[in-house]
């Protein structure tokens, strides 16, 4: 359980700041970033989407947002695979990052589950 729980906090560190990169990046006005928007005819997005990147980010750190945090990464990379396929890049960044957003989702699943086992159920009274 110790190990799940390390694990769990590892990828969600990385995978927020992963996040957070982006969203400075995007917010800095970065030139490769520019290029790229310019690219896709998102630029007038820069700021909304880095906005979006630091929601994300932020929502992976509660165990109350993490659902919602795993289901908007999963749209925006999905999002983000696809522009990158449509300009001849091969979106590996983005569908990996949505890997590691699965495996978070993964083991947070398998952690509640083994907590809710190891509960005793209540002594019935007849």
């Amino acid at each position: 359980m110790k190990k799940r729980t390390f694990l769990k906090r590892f990828l969600i560190i990385i995978v927020s700041l992963l996040f957070l990169i982006s969203a400075y990046t995007m917010l800095s006005g970065a030139e490769r970033q520019i290029e790229i928007l310019t690219e896709l005819n998102f630029l007038n997005y820069r700021i909304t989407i880095g906005l979006i990147n630091i929601v994300i980010a932020l929502s992976l750190w509660s165990k109350k947002t993490r659902y919602m945090g795993v289901f908007l990464g999963t749209a925006y990379l999905g999002g983000a695979i696809a522009s990158e396929l449509s300009i001849g890049d091969a979106g590996l960044v983005p569908g990996l990052t949505m890997l590691l957003l699965w495996v978070i989702q993964k083991i947070q699943s398998q952690t509640t589950a083994l907590i809710k086992s190891e509960i005793p159920a209540p002594m019935r009274s007849e």
